[in-house]
């Protein structure tokens, strides 16, 4: 029977992994996320991958011969606990293959909850209380909000957990 089993790869080869890996006919999954990020002082949407450092391989263990897996471009090795390769629980990845599937790019969509210019309410920390306007994601969980404090605008990067929909 055929299972899923997570990989390890070395860093930032993700890309370079499955590409082996599919070369010498193993059927790979890499999971892939379309997100905004910023760079060279600009947003832009990138795709990378939804779990840095892992793909997935579909195998039968009794059957395919997972030795090429070690030595294949891009891999560190198959995921083990106890000297052991463990499946991945039944439906994951096939959930992961279905809602890439949707996608053009083959990349899951990460959406946000708010969109430029929706009204926000800061509900925690000093700033509690006070409505703004959401800009953009900011990464690592925060997010930029435009403040009108004082008779002027003022542009202010906090947590997203801080803000909740105005209603």
């Amino acid at each position: 029977m055929k299972w899923w089993y997570p990989v390890h790869t070395k860093g930032r080869q993700e890309f370079v992994a499955f590409e082996n890996m599919d070369r010498q006919g193993y059927r790979v999954h890499l999971p892939l996320l379309r997100a905004p990020k910023r760079r060279r002082g600009r947003w832009q949407e990138v795709v990378e991958p939804l779990f840095p450092g892992y793909l997935f391989v579909e195998m039968d263990l009794g059957l395919d011969d997972p030795a090429p897996i070690r030595s294949t471009r891009g891999v560190i090795g198959l995921v083990r606990f106890g000297g052991l390769a463990q499946p991945m629980p039944s439906g994951v990845v096939e959930a992961l293959i279905s809602a890439a599937g949707c996608a053009d790019d083959g990349a899951v969509r990460h959406e946000y909850l708010f969109a430029a210019g929706d009204p926000v309410e800061v509900v925690d920390g000093p700033l509690a209380g006070l409505h703004a306007v959401f800009l953009a994601p900011s990464g690592n969980d925060r997010v930029r909000l435009l403040l009108e404090l004082l008779g002027r605008e003022h542009r202010v990067v906090l947590s997203r957990h801080q803000i909740v929909p105005v209603r």
